[in-house]
């Protein structure tokens, strides 16, 4: 985790990942 991120763009990040995590994209790793 990089906690040198500011805080909107890890949040933009975080809300990305979990709208990924609704697929089921062979080429996306779930963490």
């Amino acid at each position: 985790c990089r906690e040198t991120l500011p805080p909107d763009l890890k949040a933009k990040f975080l809300q990305e990942a979990r709208i990924l995590k609704q697929y089921s994209h062979p080429n996306i790793v779930r963490l």
